[in-house]
């Protein structure tokens, strides 16, 4: 297939003007010619959005950098969107004050296949933090990324920092690949919402918002990657879902903007929404793993629409082989009606200092095999005596 190189194209190294236009027609050129590699060689590159084609491999090679335009005018949405039901809900609109062209982003792409972004080592994707006091919670701009309804996406090796808000929107796409991408501030790092079949290894996320989000997922995994956040380390949703040998950890080494924090809040938090949400939950199991510093282990309360936590319910979520520690409050693991298991297996804790480790409900089961507690704390359960723990549990029920 056809290689392109984008300065042969009219783009020019280093210029102060913003180049959208010579990018986009570099991209259409790819698009006519039936697919191929777009070349961004060792640079400076200011753009706005440009949208990505079917059979696109897009190539940043070591010291290209790509910077999105300050200017909110050089942003579009292509007039697409992804398959977010909410953006079109009065209720979060207004919650979160979401203007219509939300999903406006620096690189995009739309009911196409076989889309690569890759990167060799050094090469940075630069989103400004762009201001808009119209937007999303009177401050965030555009997107880093918009892929929706893509089937065979591929991200690899390069650095997104400073998006103005979610680093990467996936959504309704399946056959996904992330390998080697760093995430550094900016909001989310990357949200998965109704995608499905997506591999997400060896990356580190240094988000200033949650660094896994999304709901309606189909079979994620998670591997040997690092997730800091001043937020929620895994607000997701779905089936199928497995994370293991990664390290949790907080605090933020970059700040949350909307609290001014850099606490991590949970390790873990459901996401399901009763306006968007169809797929039943099955299987979450996180193993293996490292996770310290956050206020809480988990979030579970359903039927929060505050929270998001309004749609399908969680049904197990089982934490296997972790070390977990240095949490600052008691979680709530809460059923409300709808029955739901936490189980721990073969995992060290160390639980909040003078707190109970968990209040729960009486739709919530608390399983226990082979767990080790550093320290004697307590599980709450709401009208009943609390129960009390130390020291190595074989196995028990609560």
């Amino acid at each position: 297939m056809a290689e392109l190189l984008v300065t042969d194209y009219g783009v020019k190294t280093d210029a102060a003007a913003v180049q959208t236009r010579a990018f986009q027609a570099v991209l259409d050129a790819c698009r006519d010619l039936g697919g191929g590699t777009v070349v961004v060689p060792a640079g400076r590159f200011v753009i706005g959005s440009i949208r990505l084609y079917s059979n696109t491999r897009l190539l940043l090679k070591t010291g290209a950098l790509i910077k999105g335009s300050t200017n909110l005018a050089d942003y579009q949405t292509f007039g697409e969107e992804p398959d977010i039901a909410y953006l079109h809900a009065d209720y979060y609109i207004q919650a979160w004050h979401l203007p219509p062209y939300y999903f406006h982003a620096l690189i995009a792409a739309y009911d196409a296949t076989a889309i690569t972004i890759e990167a060799e080592p050094g090469a940075i994707i630069d989103g400004q933090d762009v201001f808009d006091s119209a937007g999303e919670e009177s401050f965030r701009g555009p997107m880093g990324m918009v892929f929706a309804r893509v089937s065979g996406l591929t991200l690899k090796g390069y650095t997104i920092q400073n998006a103005a808000n979610w680093a990467h929107v996936i959504a309704r796409c399946k056959d996904v690949q992330i390998n080697g991408v760093t995430v550094l501030g900016g909001h989310d790092g990357f949200d998965l919402h109704h995608s499905q079949a997506i591999e997400i290894g060896q990356c580190v996320i240094k988000s200033g918002d949650d660094c896994l989000a999304g709901y309606d997922i189909t079979d994620l995994t998670v591997h040997d990657t690092v997730l800091n956040t001043a937020c929620n380390s895994l607000r997701i949703g779905g089936r199928q879902l497995k994370v293991t040998r990664c390290l949790f950890t907080g605090p933020g080494e970059y700040s949350h903007r909307s609290e001014n924090t850099h606490d991590t809040h949970a390790m873990v938090k459901w996401y399901a929404m009763a306006a968007d949400v169809a797929v039943e939950s099955t299987t979450f199991e996180i193993s293996d793993s490292v996770m310290f510093r956050a206020r809480n282990l988990v979030t579970y309360t359903y039927g929060d629409k505050v929270i998001m936590q309004d749609g399908q319910p969680l049904r197990v979520l089982s934490l296997v082989g972790d070390v977990i520690g240095q949490l600052e409050q008691t979680s709530k693991f809460f059923g409300h009606g709808r029955p739901v298991q936490l189980k721990l297996s073969q995992c060290r804790v160390t639980p909040p200092s003078g707190q109970p480790l968990l209040q729960i409900d009486d739709a919530a089961v608390v399983v226990l095999d082979d767990v080790t507690l550093t320290a004697p704390t307590t599980i709450h359960r709401r009208g009943q005596p609390a129960v009390a723990l130390s020291g190595h549990i074989e196995h028990q029920v609560i």
